[in-house]
């Protein structure tokens, strides 16, 4: 019985020495592969995944303390969703619900009937307007600057087709005048404004040339502006809304147009025409 132990224990041990042998080319392929991209992305994704799904109250609050702004976006959107789902529309036969207009509702009953007093508002709108075209006008013909001018020209072409292809009806209670731009009650877009727009863009340049006491003066005399088109009907308030986001958006395409041609042809704005650093203007 003891001369058989040796033939009961060597078998054992090779057998494991095998086991052993083959787990370590097994776990050498696996190190190998898992240096590949393939691999080292599939990982990163599952790491990725497992912390997406295991946030815990710390990460939550850094999450919450470095990124703030996309958070409350990510709860505006949700409780927008919950608005639109359960928003009781409007029946065609009724006017646009606007909020603009229901909170200017006293203001606009005050210069109902006060006409004249409509009408010096509107006069100082239009010179407001004009105000625009001369500084738009003036850095480009004086100081060599076309881009507020091509973002003009860009918003106000986007402006004719929106406006052409979804004509809205006029506000009820409009108040027009005279004076008013564009003059003489003659017919006009509602959507997207212009007024809002144009001061939008005159405003970001004056800041690229460091006039920012005269953009801050715009940008008061704008959200004046704004509250006098509700006041009088003239504009709803997605129209300003969109008017001053194409104001922005026109001034970056105008950017990008004066970026791409300028690396052929010459300068930039900021390099043809450089302002004194000082807050003179």
């Amino acid at each position: 019985m003891l001369a058989l132990q040796p033939d009961l224990i060597y078998p054992s041990i090779f057998y494991q020495s095998l086991n052993l042998l083959s787990t370590y080319k097994m776990s050498r392929k696996i190190s190998t592969a898992a240096k590949s991209p393939t691999a080292i992305k599939t990982l990163a994704s599952l790491q990725r995944l497992k912390g997406i799904k295991g946030f815990s109250a710390k990460e939550m609050a850094s999450l919450l303390s470095n990124h703030p702004i996309p958070c409350l976006l990510a709860l505006c959107l949700l409780f927008f969703m919950g608005v639109e789902y359960t928003l009781r529309m409007v029946p065609s036969s009724s006017p646009p619900l606007d909020i603009g207009f229901l909170l200017t509702e006293r203001f606009h009953g005050f210069l109902a009937l006060r006409p004249e007093l409509n009408s010096i508002l509107a006069a100082l709108n239009t010179v407001f307007v004009g105000m625009q075209v001369v500084y738009i006008v003036w850095a480009l013909m004086v100081e060599g600057r076309p881009r507020a001018t091509i973002a003009a020209l860009f918003m106000f072409t986007c402006r004719g087709v929106m406006g052409y292809a979804t004509q809205l009806p006029l506000p009820q209670g409009f108040l027009g005048s005279g004076v008013d731009f564009p003059v003489g009650n003659v017919s006009f877009f509602l959507f997207f404004s212009g007024h809002a727009g144009g001061a939008v863009i005159a405003s970001l340049d004056m800041r690229r040339m460091r006039r920012q006491r005269l953009a801050i003066a715009f940008d008061v005399l704008n959200c004046l502006q704004a509250l006098r088109l509700l006041v009088t009907r003239g504009h709803y308030t997605i129209d300003l809304a969109a008017g001053i986001g194409a104001g922005f958006v026109c001034d970056v395409l105008s950017g990008m147009y004066e970026e791409r041609n300028s690396k052929a042809s010459g300068p930039s704005d900021a390099e043809v025409y450089r302002p004194c650093s000082c807050k003179c203007m």
